[in-house]
């Protein structure tokens, strides 16, 4: 019989080999999940409105493909905060699409952020790129910022290894993000210090952002509609295996496990084909030129979790790059053609 010492002994070793098996052996390898082949994906998804194929993430390794993700689940309750503005449905249009609004986009192009899990980043980039063409109007080109900023200068974030909701739009309107020029994309962990040295006058942000709908409940199809009637929003879901395999049409998760949570930019919605429209940062080799759709049916914790943590930007004044600091600061801020902007009392 083993003594008291020598079984505390023999139970810690056991203990630290099972921890050291569990970092050895990630959840996201092929050896310790049974994860779907292509072929069972197609065949779970031919009567599901969407088509499963190859292409440049799906030929990566379950371990890679993780890398492509990026979500931070808060592990509480995320921050209270103010609550975009609800459209009534009776007021909502039956679709939406940024994209083409008359023939032009309001959307960057599609881009790519490699093995590095700053889906966050872009996200909100994207969403900043639009709100500020939006705002813009005809005055200048979709402005290309930069996400490496977001990456190596967030600190509430983990740069690659991901970015939680709040932390992402606190980012935003604390520190903001400069042009690409400023700091291009790497897909590492750079030094901020690594951004150009004029960096505080090409800063973008937003002034404000809110959550488009109340923790701990579910986004509603009607608040996540209204979110992107405004503009192109950041929003998130949990990605499935299957959705790596994702070709064209309306995706419903059939087949496989979680592998981890993923922010892209929604940019509209089609009651037509009861879906939302996305752009992901996957490259536009994937899906459909880089955008995917998502039926509104993934909304519900069944699901994929669709726009679980969706968020609105806004922004004050916006320029177009480059631009000549005097002439704002000579911008008479009390009135625009003669209505008051500025009153004598503070609220």
């Amino acid at each position: 019989m083993l003594s008291p010492d020598r079984l505390r002994q023999t139970l810690l070793i056991s203990l630290l080999t099972a921890l050291c098996t569990l970092v050895l052996i990630p959840a996201t390898d092929a050896t310790a999940v049974d994860y779907p082949t292509l072929s069972s994906i197609q065949s779970a998804c031919a009567d599901s409105g969407w088509t499963a194929g190859t292409n440049p993430i799906w030929n990566l390794t379950w371990r890679q493909k993780a890398l492509y993700l990026g979500l931070l689940i808060p592990s509480s309750p995320y921050d209270t905060g103010p609550r975009s503005h609800v459209t009534p449905p009776e007021d909502l249009l039956s679709s939406v699409d940024w994209t083409n609004v008359s023939g032009r986009s309001y959307v960057s192009s599609v881009k790519d952020q490699d093995t590095c899990g700053s889906c966050w980043a872009f996200a909100a980039c994207g969403a900043l790129e639009s709100i500020r063409e939006i705002h813009n109007d005809t005055e200048c080109a979709i402005e290309n910022l930069s996400e490496q900023f977001m990456v190596s200068c967030c600190k509430a974030n983990s740069g690659c290894d991901g970015g939680y909701p709040a932390g992402t739009a606190n980012c935003l309107r604390d520190t903001g993000t400069v042009d690409e020029a400023c700091f291009p994309y790497t897909a590492s962990n750079q030094v901020c210090t690594n951004r150009c040295s004029d960096w505080q006058s090409r800063i973008r942000d937003i002034s404000a952002w809110s959550w488009a709908s109340t923790y701990p409940r579910f986004p509603t199809l009607n608040e996540l509609k209204s979110a992107v009637s405004q503009a192109p929003v950041w929003t998130t879901f949990m990605v499935h295996a299957d959705f790596f395999a994702y070709k064209k049409g309306v995706y419903r998760h059939v087949l496989g496990p979680i592998l981890g949570g993923h922010a892209v930019l929604m940019v509209g919605y089609n009651d037509s084909t009861s879906s939302f429209k996305c752009k992901n940062s996957w490259g536009d080799k994937w899906g459909e030129s880089g955008y995917f759709r998502v039926a509104y049916s993934q909304i519900a914790p069944g699901g994929c979790q669709f726009g679980r943590w969706t968020q609105n930007y806004i922004v004050g004044l916006v320029a177009c790059l480059p631009y000549d600091p005097d002439d704002i600061a000579e911008y008479d801020w009390t009135s625009v053609e003669g209505e008051p902007l500025v009153t004598g009392d503070d609220e």
